[in-house]
């Protein structure tokens, strides 16, 4: 038998456009799925920002304020505060958070560490309470912070920029502040 007098094997049109049909159908099934995950996880994440920060310092000790916001889609925990790269003691940290709906818009004032002791403290009509572990912070949410004689901070340090900031579980948010005289006159 020649070539051309062979019987042609292939194919039938109906299964060739099936086939065809199926595969589109599974690829945009595909690029569906993917665009939705990708939105979704992004719509989620976390992302904190950090303003109105300040340290004050005299022989006294050492005071670091600052405000966080929850700005990301999705809650998260404050697991540490840090400064100059140096995890704190959760005692020496004290927190006030700002209630739902409401906003922080003014500076921090300044405060001495000695006013820092106890299981709260009261400083412009807002009652900071001292921290003890983890604390949560929910989206859109904000907190205020003040820390009490962070040991990694002296009066030598008076005009210099100091970096301090908090961590989560998914990440590390840093800023920096010039250390100012906390001396009244």
């Amino acid at each position: 038998m020649n070539r051309a007098s062979r019987p042609r094997r292939g194919l039938s049109a109906v299964v060739t456009s099936m086939i065809l049909l199926v595969a589109a159908v599974i690829m945009a099934f595909a690029v569906a799925n993917y665009a939705t995950n990708a939105t979704k996880t992004r719509s989620t994440t976390e992302e904190v920002r950090l303003s109105k920060e300040r340290i004050w310092m005299n022989y006294s000790g050492a005071v670091v304020a600052f405000k966080i916001q929850n700005i990301g889609g999705a809650d998260l925990t404050v697991d540490g505060v840090i400064v100059r790269n140096v995890e704190l003691n959760w005692e020496d940290i004290y927190y006030y958070r700002v209630p739902t709906g409401t906003t922080f818009t003014d500076e921090l004032s300044i405060v001495g560490a000695a006013t820092l002791s106890g299981t709260n403290f009261t400083v412009d009509g807002y009652t900071y309470q001292r921290a003890s572990r983890t604390i949560p912070l929910i989206s859109s949410g904000s907190m205020l912070f003040y820390v009490r004689n962070p040991g990694n901070l002296f009066i030598d340090d008076i005009g210099e920029t100091v970096s301090f900031g908090v961590f989560t579980k998914n990440g590390h948010y840093i800023t920096a502040a010039k250390v100012e005289s906390a001396t009244q006159q």
